[in-house]
């Protein structure tokens, strides 16, 4: 079967199920991934928990790599496990219950504080482990033509929940009392989460080969791990800089309400361009094509990102946060950025669930590898993001941006292997 000429995803629909639970089941998914990000997102202001927790730099940045940890410790389920429903009903558990133990740990501190807060954000990472490779299977219930954008729009309803944590963060947690209260209106939110989630009995059992064992489908996928290495390689940085963007910015000299704002519009961007992109995709063919150039603009919007954060790099920080065109200049950068990099996600995953099933007799569901893929990108986000408090502002741009074109090469090096295969294939048929 041809990449042309075959679906966006390789499991056959369900049986039909109505549209208005398709729509409550799609919106509870989204505000749930939303949230996750939100709440994961929390410490991105350092200040305000230093001074309700007395913490260091260092242990506030330890918090968001326990999130990591928390996602990693969840992926090998979702990748191996074949009870899908099941573990999406966990991770909307694991998603609710750690704001009241966040918010009752803060209010009640003890010498286990510390710990417990690593606790709760590791319970969030582990719940988005789940959650994260879920899109694409969520999509099934929908049409061919629809599937694209309904993964683009469950899957980049994490990067709508950032921008929303990254601008009124700020604005509700400025110091430590806000920060608190935050908490408080975390758990009235998450409330309402759990009792949305009885929307999602609508969802039917999803359909797979049953004649595929999971460490066939492993072995099938690793065929081809160059494809979801570079993949994984891509999407591991571009969430490291979802969680780490405003601590980057602001080390350059932008202050905490203008670092807030450019990594909102990163966020904004890209779940507003991705999933407008998406839905013009109607088959895999246009997954590949849109594709590469969403990721050859971003990585020439790097470059040039990087050539920008080398020349304000040698300004005084009062130079840079007072300097109209550098802020200006940086938002326009995060919304290139945003629109191409990280507005990619859910067409990197299509693309390789699309091209690990093209040349293989088996049906390899979306969760292997999807799970795949983010086991890397998880791994790299968590150690990355242990490195990033460590190191300076310039520091880590230029380690991102050889890693990021590392991945991107990589990327464009297998579109031309795989092309000459293909090659080869069609002049022996002939």
């Amino acid at each position: 079967m041809s990449i042309e000429s075959s679906p966006l995803l390789p499991s056959p629909l369900p049986p039909p199920t109505p549209l208005l639970p398709r729509l409550l089941t799609l919106l509870t998914f989204t505000l749930h991934n939303s949230f996750n990000c939100w709440f994961f997102l929390n410490f991105t202001n350092f200040p305000p928990a230093q001074s309700l927790l007395s913490l260091t730099e260092q242990q506030v940045g330890s918090i968001t790599t326990a999130g990591w940890l928390g996602i990693l410790s969840t992926l090998p389920l979702v990748t191996l496990c074949t009870y899908h429903r099941t573990l999406l009903f966990l991770s909307g558990l694991l998603n609710i219950l750690p704001p009241f133990l966040r918010y009752y740990t803060s209010l009640n501190q003890t010498s286990s504080t510390y710990t417990l807060i690593c606790l709760s954000n590791f319970l969030a990472g582990s719940s988005f482990g789940i959650i994260g490779a879920w899109p694409a299977m969520l999509a099934q219930q929908w049409g061919e033509g629809e599937r694209a954008g309904i993964t683009a729009a469950a899957s980049l309803a994490n990067y709508a929940g950032g921008a929303v944590a990254v601008v009124f963060v700020p604005v509700l947690a400025g110091d430590g009392e806000g920060l608190l209260r935050m908490f408080e209106y975390q758990t009235w939110a998450a409330g309402v989460l759990f009792v949305g989630m009885g929307t999602w009995f609508w969802i039917p059992p999803l359909e797979v080969d049953e004649g595929v064992s999971v460490r066939v489908a492993v072995k099938v996928s690793m065929r081809k791990w160059r494809r979801l290495g570079c993949s994984g390689l891509i999407v591991g940085l571009t969430l490291l800089l979802q969680g780490m963007n405003q601590f980057i910015l602001s080390s350059f000299g932008y202050t905490s309400t203008q670092a807030g704002i450019a990594n909102c519009i990163y966020q904004a961007t890209s779940a507003i361009v991705g999933v407008l992109v998406s839905l013009k995709i109607k088959d895999a063919s246009g997954v590949r094509t849109t594709l590469r150039r969403m990721i050859f603009w971003g990585g020439l919007g790097y470059v040039l990102f990087a050539v920008f954060a080398s020349i304000i790099n040698e300004k005084t920080d009062e130079d840079v946060s007072g300097s109209l065109f550098d802020v200006v200049l940086v938002y326009f950068f995060m919304a290139v950025l945003g629109s191409t990099l990280m507005g990619a996600l859910p067409l990197i995953l299509l693309s390789c669930i699309n091209i690990v099933n093209e040349d293989s007799s088996y049906s390899v569901s979306e969760n292997v590898v999807s799970g795949l893929v983010y086991i890397e990108a998880m791994s790299l986000a968590a150690g990355m993001t242990y490195v990033t408090t460590e190191e300076e502002g310039m520091v880590n741009v230029l380690v991102v941006g050889v890693l990021l074109g590392v991945g991107i090469l990589g990327m464009f090096w297998e579109d031309r292997n795989e092309r000459k295969e293909k090659e080869k294939e069609a002049k022996g048929v002939i």
